[in-house]
Order: structure tokens, then C-alpha cells, then sequence
């Protein structure tokens, strides 16, 4: 559905914009193995969060309707139909039921994006029962996450560098598709290098009646950036066209009835 926007009125009723189907596929196994004063556990856990969007703002289109198309102007209110001087007659919900759009903006193509992240995580935990009132945790976790990629290369980065464009002229600053030519498949190189050290400790005092355990610990964790829910950056969709005064079916100025709109022919291509 179109948006509407009328002059002197609430803005319309947007329409659909994004529809967006996310999957997250995960796996999660860990091991405990126990003997003596040490309780062990290792585990891994890998993911793999998919979005699928789809923004359909631009190509459904944004139509506005002027005030100034239908009013008489404002000297000639008490002339013509006897209303103080300086009156406004104009509206834009008029302009709409006359069906003269003053605005038409539109894409001719929509795109879906398709991104792909990839996660891996391993560790390691010892819990050691060093005395029978003091035990430590000592763990370590390796975390590797592969950017986000796009199914069919809908994704990249902007390059401050010169290139020559596709009117042979030579331009600075470009956007690098991810995956094609010589750009890499994903927003930015994976890191192998998230280490994530814990540490804990849990003590029992036995002469303190207000205080019985005293616990403590450290660690370093590092959240995933995949960020479902989120528009598609960035946006490759074509640029939206001004189609209100050149758009009709005769040509010129779209009127809804009588000269509706007609897409350019080269959009269906």
C-alpha cells in the first residue's frame, strides 16, 4: 500500500515497509567429567543467525497532495463566497478527491537482502575444591566470529579511493561490494583472537554468625554483533523517481481518473 500525505492533515497511512524473516539455527554441547577435587567441564557452541529482508517503502511509492490546487486564493474569499477576507480554501484531503497528486515518488525495483553471520565459541572450566571451605573456578573461553555476508553480494563498503564510474568518468570514493572483484565476503575481517579468561572463588567462614560465604570472580565476555531487526545497510536499492508532473498515461501531469500513472517502460526491465 501507497503512503498517503495530505497538506493541513495528519501524515498517512504508511505502507507494508520491511518484512523481514530471521532464523537463528544454534548448537550447544557440554561435557562434565568429576574426579576427586576437581569438577571439569568443556563444552562448544556454534551459531548461525540469518535475516532475510525486504524494504518495499520506495517501490509501493509515496504519494502527496498540495493544498495550494484548490484554493481560490485567499483575496477573493469574501469576493466569492463570503468569508472574511485572508481565509483559507485550500486542503490537501480536496486535492486528493480531485485526484490531482502534486508529489509521486517512486522506485522501480525492490531488493531482498539475505545476511549471514556465523559464530564458534569453545571452553574449558575447572572447578577445584581446593580446601574443604575454598573452592576455585578457573575457566577460559576462545570465541570466533565471521562477519556478516550477503547471499548475493548486497553488501559492502565505502572505499575512500578514486575509480572510474560507469560513465567512464573518474570519481572519488566508491562502494565495494562485499565478495565481488577483490573485495572480501564479509563487513570486516574475522577476529580469532577473543579470548575470554574467568576466574571465581567461593569461600565459607565459620566464625562470622551475620556472614557465611564469601564469593567473587572475573571474566571477559563478548557479545555477537549480527543485529536482527535492523534495515539493510546499506541500502542498494534505485533511486526513487519524481513521476507527478511527467507520469501520466498521455504524459504530463498525473490525474488519477483520467491520466493515471503509468511506470517508465524501461522499469520493467
Amino acid at each position: 500500500m501507497p503512503k498517503f500525505n495530505f497538506d493541513g492533515a495528519a501524515s498517512g497511512v504508511a505502507g507494508t515497509g520491511n518484512f523481514e524473516s530471521d532464523n537463528i539455527y544454534r548448537l550447544v554441547n557440554i561435557f562434565s567429567y568429576s574426579r576427586g577435587r576437581h569438577s571439569l567441564k568443556a563444552g562448544v557452541e556454534i551459531q548461525t543467525p540469518q535475516q532475510n529482508v525486504t524494504t518495499w517503502n520506495s517501490v509501493q511509492g509515496s504519494w502527496s497532495f498540495a493544498a495550494s490546487m484548490t484554493g481560490i486564493g485567499s483575496a477573493n474569499t469574501q469576493t466569492y463566497i463570503g468569508l472574511p477576507a485572508g481565509s483559507a480554501t485550500d486542503r490537501g484531503a480536496a486535492t486528493f478527491l480531485l485526484g490531482f497528486p502534486s508529489s509521486v515518488t517512486i522506485a522501480p525495483a525492490v531488493i531482498p537482502y539475505q545476511y549471514r553471520w556465523k559464530y564458534y565459541a569453545g571452553c574449558v572450566q575447572d572447578d577445584f575444591k581446593v580446601t574443604p571451605r575454598l573452592t576455585l573456578n578457573l575457566g577460559l573461553r576462545l570465541q570466533v566470529e565471521v562477519p556478516r555476508s550477503e547471499k548475493n553480494h548486497n553488501q559492502g563498503n565505502f572505499i575512500d579511493d578514486f575509480a572510474v564510474n560507469s560513465q567512464g568518468v573518474k570519481v572519488r570514493g566508491y562502494v565495494q561490494l562485499s565478495g565481488l572483484g577483490k573485495g572480501p565476503a564479509t563487513l570486516f575481517p574475522t577476529r580469532y583472537n577473543n579470548i575470554e579468561p574467568r576466574f571465581g572463588f567461593a569461600c565459607r567462614l565459620e566464625n562470622l554468625k551475620w556472614l557465611k560465604v564469601v564469593r567473587g570472580g572475573y571474566g571477559i565476555s563478548h557479545v555477537p554483533t549480527y543485529c536482527l531487526f535492523s534495515p539493510p545497510y546499506p541500502d542498494l536499492s534505485p533511486k526513487s523517481d519524481q513521476l507527478a508532473t511527467n507520469g501520466g498515461r498521455a504524459g504530463g501531469q498525473v490525474q488519477v481518473d483520467w491520466n493515471p500513472l503509468i511506470l517508465p517502460q524501461n522499469w520493467a526491465a
